[in-house]
């Protein structure tokens, strides 16, 4: 948790959309709208760890700051999804799109001399999340796809939190696996990885009988089991969102849908 507080000297706040790698000492004001989890690896120079974070201003530009070794040991614990910080001192460079999917011409990095201030009880603009929501029984297209998907649905069951190690890079992962479904009768399995999983799944966990419904953004459609869905870094997941979707599928639920017989799109697997 930060400990820093707000200096009421004067600064200057440049959007993100005006940085490039030949600038000089810049200061911006963004919110973390996606954190990933920290990761450990083991090359040819050594031991180190990673994490990065997902970051827009009130122009509603976002770039990709990534933190290694010192910086994100320094810095995980500091950066809180949600909340608006005041960055300084960073180093900016081609998006390499392998591993950024972010809008951005450039990504960021973070060193241990970088300069990072919650910015406390400051107005800050986000527009609201636009989703894009694909019924769960059309999903099918989708496996395997570049392409990502949004989806909205009641909470039918929710797994304990569980730790998975990846193949990759022997890393081991946080995750926790969600049914959702929705009025059209099918059902989903959804994987939430890392911080999602220890923060959103355990939520989740604790008020799942009072059926609350979930709109997910950025989600990755696979094969796996039949057909699953997973989380990636960016992904944004809202419970009982106040939109008009999130309203009609809790009145659904609440007249014939808790009683009803879902079929999952995964497997023969069936949720009533």
């Amino acid at each position: 948790m930060s400990t820093s507080t707000r200096t009421s000297v004067p600064r200057q706040i440049y959007p993100l959309a005006s940085l490039n790698p030949y600038q000089g000492n810049w200061t911006i004001k963004v919110r973390v709208t996606s954190k990933g989890h920290m990761r450990h690896y083991i090359n040819t120079r050594g031991e180190g760890c990673v994490f990065s974070v997902e970051l827009t201003d009130d122009d509603c530009t976002q770039i990709q700051a990534t933190m290694f070794k010192t910086a994100a040991r320094k810095f995980f614990e500091l950066f809180e999804l949600g909340k608006d910080y005041y960055i300084s001192n960073g180093y900016l460079k081609g998006a390499n799109r392998q591993y950024n999917r972010v809008d951005n011409d450039y990504e960021m990095t973070l060193n241990e001399n970088s300069q990072v201030e919650e910015a406390v009880n400051e107005p800050i603009f986000i527009p609201d999340v636009k989703f894009n929501f694909v019924p769960i029984d059309q999903l099918r297209p989708y496996v395997q796809q570049k392409e990502l998907i949004d989806v909205i649905g009641v909470v039918q069951h929710v797994s304990s939190t569980m730790s998975i190690r990846r193949k990759a890079d022997n890393e081991t992962v946080p995750k926790c696996d969600i049914t959702i479904a929705d009025d059209r009768m099918k059902s989903v399995i959804v994987s939430l990885w890392g911080a999602l999983a220890t923060g959103i799944g355990s939520k989740l966990l604790d008020m799942f009988d009072a059926s609350p419904t979930v709109a997910i953004k950025s989600l990755r459609v696979s094969d796996f089991g039949g057909l699953t869905l997973s989380t990636i870094t960016k992904t944004i997941i809202q419970i009982n969102p106040n939109s008009h979707e999130s309203q009609k599928l809790k009145t659904w639920y609440g007249s014939e849908g808790s009683v009803a017989t879902f079929e999952s799109v995964g497997s023969t697997q069936t949720w009533t």
